[in-house]
């Protein structure tokens, strides 16, 4: 046996994650810890099943058990990135910009800018059918059940600085189909007590979403400045302090509240009226007082 395969299978699950298992196939672990290769290369949570494996006939004989070949459930959080502006136009206009100013200072015949002509129309078809360049990536995949707890989780240390509000009823679902960066957001900081890979996961996905949105996009809302605040408000900064990322974070949620009118006086504008909307913005604005005060 070559050390190749003795490495492997040294490195092999004790037991198999969920997902590994579903498939039938073998879950070999990984260099990261609590992770196994396949989960890691999938971005996906790794789930280590927690009770034994029912037997046979517990599963033929058993009611309404469909046993561990079914898949466990799993969802994407799907946000929404701001259009960037279409730059072919700018460019199209300094082209032709340089071209009248060349064949001015050469003074070219007409057989040469009719050349020219044609040459540049073959650019210009291959440009308009270019597509925007866009940053792709696999979207990782979140345990629903997991997810779950850590929302409840969140509702129980939001009561140190409510400036988010919940509802009862509130879900993993509804909050990612109505405000999935901010669920996003939450179960970064809620998960920063579990395990690492779990808070690793989030914790990617949310500064890879905030670069699209506020630094790519441009994005100026709501929803981008409270999880930005839940972020600033519960990660663990202390952790590394040298990193300056808190002071860049509070330097973004200031920005969104200039951007968003929130720092202006509230009875100077007669026409604003107060709406659950505003009573949000007016929340967001008190909790970053706090945070930069503390």
């Amino acid at each position: 046996m070559s050390s190749d395969t003795r490495n492997r299978s040294s490195k092999r699950n004790p037991t198999a994650c969920e997902h590994c298992r579903a498939a039938r196939i073998r879950c070999q672990a990984s260099e990261q810890p609590g992770v196994c290769e396949r989960c890691l290369a999938l971005k996906r949570e790794c789930i280590a099943r927690t009770r034994p494996r029912p037997r046979r006939w517990e599963r033929k004989w058993g009611t309404g058990d469909t046993g561990p070949s079914q898949s466990p459930a799993t969802f994407s959080i799907n946000y929404t990135v701001p259009a960037k502006p279409d730059l072919n136009d700018n460019f199209e206009t300094l082209r032709e910009m340089h071209e009248q100013a060349l064949d001015a200072v050469l003074e070219q015949d007409s057989v040469d800018s009719s050349q020219s002509t044609s040459q540049t129309t073959t650019p210009r078809s291959v440009s308009s059918q270019s597509h925007p360049i866009s940053d792709i990536w696999r979207q990782p995949l979140f345990d629903m059940a997991s997810a779950e707890s850590l929302l409840n989780t969140f509702k129980s240390m939001v009561n140190y600085l409510p400036f988010i509000v919940f509802h009862d009823d509130s879900s993993v679902s509804y909050l990612a189909a109505t405000k999935p960066f901010t669920l996003l957001a939450i179960l970064t900081v809620a998960s920063g007590s579990n395990m690492v890979q779990k808070h690793a996961l989030y914790d990617d996905e949310f500064r890879k979403a905030l670069g699209l949105k506020y630094v790519s996009g441009g994005e100026k809302s709501l929803e981008l400045l409270q999880g930005v605040l839940i972020y600033c408000a519960w990660y663990p900064f202390h952790l590394r302090p040298k990193n300056g990322q808190l002071v860049q974070c509070l330097r973004m949620a200031a920005d969104l509240i200039h951007d968003l009118d929130l720092d202006q006086d509230f009875l100077e504008m007669p026409d604003r009226k107060v709406t659950g909307d505003e009573i949000d913005k007016i929340r967001a604005y008190l909790a970053f007082l706090y945070l930069v005060s503390t």
